[in-house]
């Protein structure tokens, strides 16, 4: 037999050496396959600790403040020791660094948890105590949840994705941190939530199922999450959609509650775009109208004074970020100007 065997070999040496390595390649596939359920399943565990209910350990309170309706707010949340203490020992490296329904799984499992974690929870209470002290309906709720994440400071990119406890903590966190983080208040808020993973831009961010077509016909609302933005407003790394390589992967994560002001929100974030491209290519009439010849003076003037109401306009839209009501009305009763 082993003759035989031999033979043949001999004879086909071309497709031998083929199977052979395609036998290698379906050995190397079978243990990565096994090496990957057996981190997702010990990341599942380790992930259980975050959402048992007990009181909260000894640890020291961070506040955190942001902006929302053109005031300061301010947010005190005590920090588990114990809960930091777990979430700097798990390994958070494969979740955005995967792909396809691997990294759906480290995503859904990771937000869940935490949008029953004890820091989540806490956040939440605090958030609350603003929306009913300001008597804000669903939409504004989640605009002010969305400012709160948005003013916390950009931290250092590492491999690691860091929990809300984590952020909390240090005060600070990359896109990565705050998408989880942002899904999991809204997860746990009852939003009808989604993460976006971008491979070609090396971003993450959030979406919200809203009442018009969304993000490329999603029908979710892109949410920002690295600084000041209105919900539905691409920003950043990411551009126009013509410049995108690939389509972003979707990962919902919870929720059945919908954002119904998106329509509006898109008016207010279209009215800032035209407004700073109208500052910006009237800017050098600002700069030559008490030089320009007297045929084009008053020309030049006239177009001088469009780039000031332009550039006002511009800077009362971004520093009233979250009243998006207000502007709304006031744009659509002055025709959007």
């Amino acid at each position: 037999m082993m003759k035989r065997l031999h033979s043949g070999w001999a004879r086909r040496p071309v497709t031998t050496v083929a199977l052979v390595c395609a036998l290698t390649l379906v050995c190397v596939a079978l243990i990565a396959a096994s090496m990957t359920v057996a981190r997702l399943a010990s990341f599942s565990a380790r992930l259980t600790t975050f959402t048992q209910g007990r009181t909260v350990a000894s640890g020291t309170y961070a506040v955190l403040h942001f902006k929302y309706r053109g005031r300061t707010r301010f947010v005190r949340l005590a920090v588990d020791a114990e809960e930091l203490a777990a979430a700097r020992e798990l390994d958070t490296s494969a979740v955005f660094s995967t792909v396809g329904p691997v990294r759906e799984t480290y995503i859904r499992r990771m937000v869940d948890t935490q949008s029953r974690s004890r820091t989540v929870g806490a956040i939440t209470a605090e958030l609350g105590r603003i929306r009913d002290e300001l008597g804000l309906d669903s939409d504004e709720y989640l605009e002010l949840i969305a400012d709160f994440v948005q003013d916390i400071p950009y931290g250092v990119i590492d491999n690691e994705v860091r929990l809300p406890v984590e952020v909390v903590a240090q005060g600070s966190g990359v896109c990565d941190d705050k998408s989880v983080l942002l899904a999991a208040i809204l997860v746990h808020e009852g939003y009808d939530t989604v993460v976006w993973a971008f491979d070609s831009q090396a971003h993450a961010a959030v979406g919200v199922r809203c009442l018009g077509p969304g993000m490329r016909d999603s029908g979710y609302a892109f949410v920002e999450t690295t600084g000041p933005a209105y919900v539905g407003q691409l920003g950043g790394t990411l551009g126009s959609y013509a410049k995108w390589r690939r389509s972003p992967q979707m990962v919902h994560v919870g929720g059945t509650r919908r954002y119904t002001a998106d329509l509006e929100s898109a008016f207010v974030a279209a009215a800032l775009q035209r407004a700073k491209w109208s500052a910006r290519v009237l800017e050098p009439y600002l700069r030559r109208a008490g030089k320009a010849p007297p045929a084009w003076r008053d020309a030049y003037r006239a177009a001088a004074d469009r780039q000031v109401k332009a550039a006002q306009l511009a800077l009362m839209l971004e520093r009233t970020e979250g009243d998006r009501g207000e502007l709304y009305g006031m744009l659509t009763s002055s025709g959007g100007r």
